[in-house]
């Protein structure tokens, strides 16, 4: 999962005018790097009154002033990405506190990426080394589970498969190119040795597109 690294912010006088200036570090995990999942990137300047010394109770709550950015981040290959982001504010904009309570303007800047809990059809293929198509097949049947949530690009509804559901799947199931891979095997001749020892795939190959055995059967065969 992406992590963000500490949010720097500033803000400068211009005239009447404040230059406010985010800056933050994004850095991408191997996974991100590979499937390429996508992230929402969400920027919020705010009032701080909350528990910060010397405002009173009246002062809160936060009070939010402007959302710098709203969209989505992909790693695109790369391993970390620095984000600056700069807005030119009137001088008023800022003073977020136009209650009686006799408390300063705290200004600070909340960074938030947001992760949609789970796998597309393509991160979900690339770990379990197998074609889109299949991904979509093994949803079809029912062998993975699948929740709708917006994309973070165009807002349109998408089918998205748990993390859980799918550490679950890959505890219970393999495809005959992963295991193959696992015991550094050429896959057909892996076929052979399964075939020889009666172990049959464990879902039906004509609805997935693709030879799935049970864990608990191939657990035993040849390393």
């Amino acid at each position: 999962m992406a992590t963000i690294g500490p949010v720097q912010l500033t803000v400068t006088p211009n005239l009447d005018n404040r230059v406010v200036n985010v800056s933050y570090t994004i850095a991408f995990s191997a996974f991100d790097v590979t499937t390429n999942l996508p992230y929402s990137q969400f920027v919020r300047l705010f009032g701080d009154d909350t528990s910060v010394a010397g405002d009173p109770i009246s002062a809160a709550p936060d009070d939010a002033i402007l959302d710098l950015v709203v969209n989505s981040i992909r790693a695109n290959g790369q391993t970390s990405q620095a984000v600056t982001l700069t807005r030119t504010l009137g001088k008023s904009r800022l003073n977020e506190d136009t209650n009686d309570a006799p408390n300063p303007d705290e200004i600070r800047a909340k960074v938030r990426g947001h992760d949609p809990g789970g796998l597309t059809r393509r991160p979900a293929s690339l770990r379990l080394r197998t074609a889109e198509k299949v991904v979509h097949a093994l949803i079809k049947a029912g062998h993975l589970k699948t929740f709708t949530a917006p994309n973070p690009v165009n807002r349109c509804p998408e089918q998205i498969i748990s993390h859980e559901e799918m550490d679950r799947f890959c505890r219970e199931y393999v495809s005959l190119f992963l295991l193959a891979e696992e015991r550094g095997k050429r896959f057909r001749r892996l076929l052979k040795e399964l075939a020889a020892q009666g172990i049959e795939p464990a879902l039906d190959q004509e609805k997935t597109g693709a030879r799935f055995y049970a864990r608990c059967d191939v657990i035993l065969v040849s390393q």
